[in-house]
């Protein structure tokens, strides 16, 4: 499934530069990563339920009330991705590009879509775009690679590794973000750009030793603690929302009593 303006928007990212790669996020139906899901009995009928629960069929964008980035996606708008389910690129390009290597023989293709994400990226002159707001939706469909444990997927790498002679590594090339929200994001996905200042990350970055930050004083130490507990705040309520969602309560419903007061305290920690 695929967000309303996920084409359209491509199409003006394309536009951009000749030699542009665009991609868009994947997410995940339902509450968790469904790796993770399926432990608590997350299922097609309940994923049925939760797509019910929203009209979606008239708003594409509800969509991204019921569902969470993929691992592929990193966990803010703001990170690279790993791979893209919806590639664009110009005809020419994608030729030099040489499209996917059919070398890849694992179920489900293996690790094929990250390593031609990955070479698209490390062409020559490149602008790799990623856009804001869309997105394509994995629906649980007992996938060889999205529907089992972590553990299933280790010959996948062990694969690549022999094709390729290394490991797997996430981009780390240069991006371009385009577009816009047409729903606002939920705060846990923008956390790493409202969740701690600019002078925090340098701090704590290879930018420590540039500049110089004086010490907080006595009054400050209490503003930045009333902050960060409002902080906390305010994910807390966003974690009571989502668990409140009708679709999402259908799910919880069916989990066992124990296993659901912990998830529960996991969206609302």
């Amino acid at each position: 499934m695929a967000s309303p303006g996920l084409l359209a928007q491509a199409l003006e990212a394309i536009s951009f530069h000749p030699r542009a790669v665009v991609g868009s996020r994947g997410r995940y139906l339902g509450p968790l990563p469904q790796r993770a899901s399926m432990k608590y009995g997350y299922n097609q009928q309940l994923e049925d339920h939760l797509l019910d629960s929203v009209d979606w069929k008239s708003n594409g964008y509800e969509l991204f009330n019921i569902s969470v980035f993929d691992e592929s996606a990193g966990s803010v708008w703001t990170e690279n991705i790993a791979e893209s389910n919806s590639l664009f690129m110009d005809r020419k390009l994608w030729i030099e590009h040489g499209g996917f290597d059919v070398a890849f023989s694992s179920p489900g293709g293996g690790f094929t879509n990250l390593d031609a994400w990955g070479r698209a990226g490390s062409l020559p002159d490149i602008r790799t775009i990623i856009l804001n707001g869309e997105a394509t939706f994995h629906q649980f469909h007992g996938g060889v690679a999205t529907n089992v444990k972590a553990s299933e997927v280790e010959p996948m790498r062990d694969e690549y590794i022999a094709l390729k002679g290394e490991d797997y590594q996430r981009p780390t090339t240069p991006v371009y973000f385009w577009g816009s929200f047409t729903n606002p994001p939920p705060f846990i996905e923008l956390r790493r750009i409202f969740g701690e200042s600019y002078e925090d990350r340098i701090k704590h970055g290879p930018m420590k030793n540039l500049l110089k930050f004086p010490e907080p004083k006595k009054d400050q130490k209490g503003a930045g603690l009333k902050k960060s507990r409002t902080l906390k705040a305010r994910v807390k309520r966003l974690g009571r929302r989502f668990i409140s969602k009708p679709g999402i309560r259908k799910i919880l419903n069916r989990i066992p009593p124990s296993t659901r007061s912990k998830l529960k305290r996991l969206l609302v920690r």
